[in-house]
């Protein structure tokens, strides 16, 4: 099981690490061609189809919990659970849509797009990202089967690719002065694809031969667990996505641009783990019965294992290392207030990583309202106090209060451990001293060798041998988890392999 779990991981974190490559090097390109302004407006609209796709009344979770379990057992019937499935979300999608074309003028008054794009070609990118959302709705079914599938590799693939043709194709359109508008229908026009191929992938998974017929029972069955999904959705949508919507609406679009340089890196720790343990909601939701109880908490207690051995170093390099990436990576745009917002970030969104475990662990066991009442606080804590720290601190002032409604996250894993009666596991006090040993170690190599990074290489090599001496350090002192030491002997069996490969050949 260890290493079926083991290559899922490796999979999901494919599909977070090759779009953020490429993100990563289109995003300084196309700052310069758009100016801060504009790609503030850009990085807005992409993410309106995410935020619509949250509004989904807790479908997609509920379908995903439902296929998962079908197919543990055969396949998914495509006219009664994907039909039911695809018209309740198409419905939903034409409602938003229709919802953003009827306030466009309202709308785009309140987030600034006015003043930076004029009226006419604001209205204009809104009604084309009212079609990229529907498209988003209908795109989600194929999406929630390959995921209950747990067909990762294929995910992966699909998201890099897209990922990299919609950067792509926005940077060529921004160096040829084309509208933003043109973007967000290359945008709806790669997840239509993208949606069609994936469908095409999974046609095994499915039973075509099934009359069509609407399955009520599967909204009706699940309507309270929905509700909570909901629930927790709508104020995780807030949280995660509405940030750079409030910052416009509290700010500026400009301030939303540069609040998005930041997130878009800052917020990968999160991305990077939800990607890691995406595989756990449905493994998860096919060991919920008591003879799995075993198994169930074995997953818990490898998952955190897992979470904290890759967020611990990461938090370390990212803090330390926030002024000279930023000044590398941005140039003139960098400056110490987009540092400073950085690094505050980068903290807020390592702090929920952590519970990203107990909340796929909470969902798969059919609860939704603990997980439910703990976004709604995060999201009344960032809503309130962005309110209050933006005008006055600005960007700053954002940052903080991200970190402000983050903090809710350790008092909810406290909570769902003590409802789901996880025990944390053997040799706990042996684990943290390897990791806390691991950090030292990390943290005095970054401090000693911060001041004198000047160039790329200088920062790979020196982030590099920092995270490696972590790994390291805990390694010479016997001190590496029970997944670590599996991954250690199954590395050195693969060496042994080749080794004598070569010598046969």
């Amino acid at each position: 099981m260890e290493h079926r779990l083991a290559t899922r991981a490796f999979w999901g974190f494919v599909g977070w690490g090759m779009p953020l490559i490429v993100v990563f090097f289109v995003t300084p390109g196309l700052l310069r061609a758009l100016g801060v302004e504009q790609f503030g407006v850009l990085m807005i609209i992409f993410i309106a189809p995410l935020i619509a796709v949250h509004l989904d009344l807790g479908l997609v979770t509920v379908g995903m919990r439902r296929v998962a379990l079908r197919l543990t057992q055969g396949k998914v019937d495509a006219g009664g659970t994907l039909a039911s499935l695809t018209l309740a979300l198409g419905a939903i999608g034409v409602l938003l849509s229709t919802a953003l074309v009827v306030m466009s003028v309202q709308v785009s008054s309140a987030l600034g797009f006015n003043s930076v794009l004029g009226a006419g070609e604001s209205s204009t990118l809104l009604r084309a990202c009212a079609a990229w959302i529907v498209i988003n709705f209908l795109a989600s079914v194929p999406a929630l089967v390959a995921r209950a599938a747990q067909a990762l590799t294929w995910l992966a693939a699909t998201q890099t690719l897209t990922t990299a043709a919609l950067w792509l194709g926005a940077l060529l359109l921004a160096r040829g002065a084309q509208p933003l508008s043109y973007i967000v229908t290359l945008g709806l026009t790669l997840s239509a694809v993208s949606a069609i191929a994936t469908l095409f992938a999974v046609r095994r998974r499915i039973d075509w031969s099934g009359p069509f017929r609407i399955k009520r029972e599967l909204i009706v069955d699940d309507a309270h667990f929905a509700a909570g999904t909901f629930a927790s959705q709508v104020a995780g949508t807030i949280v995660f996505h509405g940030d750079r919507v409030l910052v416009s609406l509290l700010g500026s679009p400009a301030m939303a641009g540069a609040y998005a340089l930041c997130v878009n890196v800052a917020n990968k720790t999160l991305a990077a783990i939800v990607a890691m343990t995406s595989f756990a909601f449905p493994h998860a939701s096919g060991l919920t019965a008591p003879r799995d109880r075993r198994q169930f908490e074995e997953l818990s207690q490898s998952l955190d294992r897992a979470v904290i051995v890759v967020i611990a170093p990461a938090l370390a390099l990212g803090v330390l290392l926030a002024e000279p990436f930023l000044r590398l990576w941005l140039g003139e745009f960098s400056s110490a207030e987009l540092v400073t917002a950085f690094q505050i970030l980068w903290v807020a969104f390592a702090i929920p990583a952590f519970a990203v475990p107990m909340s796929y662990l909470l969902a798969a066991s059919g609860d939704a309202n603990l997980a439910a009442r703990f976004s709604i606080l995060a999201a009344i804590v960032v809503l309130v106090t962005m309110a209050i720290l933006i005008p006055p601190l600005g960007l700053a002032g954002a940052a903080f209060a991200m970190l402000l409604g983050m903090l809710v996250s350790p008092v909810f894993s406290l909570a769902v451990r003590r409802k789901l009666q996880l025990p944390h596991g053997s040799n706990r006090a042996r684990f943290w001293l390897g990791v806390g040993c691991g950090l030292v170690v990390e943290l005095a190599l970054l401090v000693l060798l911060v001041a004198t990074i000047d160039t790329w290489v200088e920062l790979l090599l020196i982030g590099v041998g920092a995270w490696v001496a972590f790994y390291l350090t805990r390694g010479t002192l016997r001190l590496l988890s029970v997944e670590e030491m599996q991954l250690v002997h199954k590395l050195a069996k693969t060496i042994r392999n080749v080794r004598n490969s070569w010598k046969h050949s």
